[in-house]
């Protein structure tokens, strides 16, 4: 059952980004101008000098000439909702955008020292959306079933929408596959917002009340980090002002999975249940927005966001929940489903729980 699941993922990312496109057309790559448009292809757009040199996660092969990486950026976001490749675009034209201003967009989060200990720490990174003013900030943390992490349509895009909303943004990049062992990907992002509080005055941004926002397995990151076992306690970090969790896996025991990347072959009941969020919800966890769509073929609402808000509730955190009737799994901004417009709802419960 848990291969068949993980199956079905991997399927639906292919379906939205291929329309089951099986033979493999003639292509020949072509270079692509200053900025992306949604005619790229895929392929073409990784090699593009700027996002090579700031490291952007565009797509990660998994053989040589993937047919996906043909594809251009609007058939690459074809899918269960009206999302464009112009919306891609656009956050790799913000990347592009700051770098010619001379921001530094890619940035490492852990010290030389910390890398040569562990060189999987290298893999672990930020991307540094800058808002015009001074700001609170947000990291986004995309989701990919802690074998991948989709910033190219969860992370990029989000964070240019907080852009426009006034925040900064920065894009988490975490460990995964093997790398995600002992829980790696949570000390990454507790790296990361240690990086981001250091840096406040060069990053410009305000260091209270900062929000997590994570997707599917991005969304249980962030919401472990708000445990008192395992989370931000854990690392004498300050608490989130907001966390926010969209289509997250909440319940790690009703997708085992995760629980053997991020604890071993053979984790332990104990383990387990340490990071099941919906098992560890306390009185003095963050204020959560998260929300969950019905038609989500991979993690089922019912065990996942409704047995989150029974624990937010029991514990009276405060909270707002939306389930979404036609909303499927994966689909970012929600463009042209029922969920559009979530990430605005969000900003506006991040603003009404800010402490006084």
């Amino acid at each position: 059952m848990n291969k068949a699941i993980l199956i079905l993922y991997f399927m639906s990312i292919k379906l939205k980004r291929t329309r089951m496109k099986i033979k493999k057309p003639f292509h020949r790559k072509k270079p692509v101008g200053a900025f992306i448009t949604p005619k790229d292809t895929v392929d073409s757009i990784m090699e593009h000098p700027i996002l090579e040199e700031e490291k952007a996660r565009i797509y990660v092969r998994s053989k040589e000439n993937d047919i996906m990486a043909i594809q251009t950026l609007d058939r690459f976001t074809a899918g269960f909702s009206k999302t464009s490749g112009q919306c891609y675009a656009d956050g790799l034209n913000a990347i592009i955008r700051n770098h010619n201003k001379k921001v530094r967009v890619y940035r490492q989060i852990y010290s030389e020292e910390e890398m040569r200990k562990d060189p999987t720490k290298e893999h672990a990174s930020l991307h540094y959306f800058p808002s015009e003013k001074k700001s609170k900030f947000i990291i986004v943390c995309p989701g990919g079933a802690y074998v991948n992490c989709e910033a190219l349509s969860e992370g990029y895009p989000l964070a240019l929408h907080w852009n426009s909303l006034g925040y900064t943004a920065f894009v988490l990049s975490y460990r995964v596959r093997e790398e995600a062992a002992n829980l790696a990907p949570l000390a990454d992002l507790a790296a990361a917002v240690t990086y981001v509080l250091d840096r406040a005055e060069e990053l410009n941004v305000d260091t209270e009340d900062y929000a997590v926002l994570g997707f599917s397995a991005g969304g249980h990151l962030v919401g472990c980090f708000g445990l008192d076992g395992v989370g931000y306690k854990n690392f004498q970090l300050p608490k989130p002002g907001t966390i926010m969790i969209a289509y997250g896996l909440i319940s790690t025991e009703k997708f085992p999975h995760c629980n053997k990347l991020l604890l071993g072959p053979e984790p332990d009941e104990k383990a387990v249940s340490a990071i099941s969020i919906d098992k560890n919800i306390t009185p003095d966890y963050p204020p959560v927005f998260f929300w969950a769509g019905k038609n989500d073929l991979l993690l089922d609402y019912r065990f996942h966001g409704d047995e989150l808000e029974k624990a937010v509730k029991e514990n009276k955190v405060p909270y707002e929940y939306h389930l979404f009737e036609k909303a499927q799994h994966g689909i970012s901004l929600g463009v042209g489903t029922d969920a559009q417009g979530w990430v605005d709802m969000a900003a506006d419960f991040w603003a009404r729980n800010i402490r006084k």
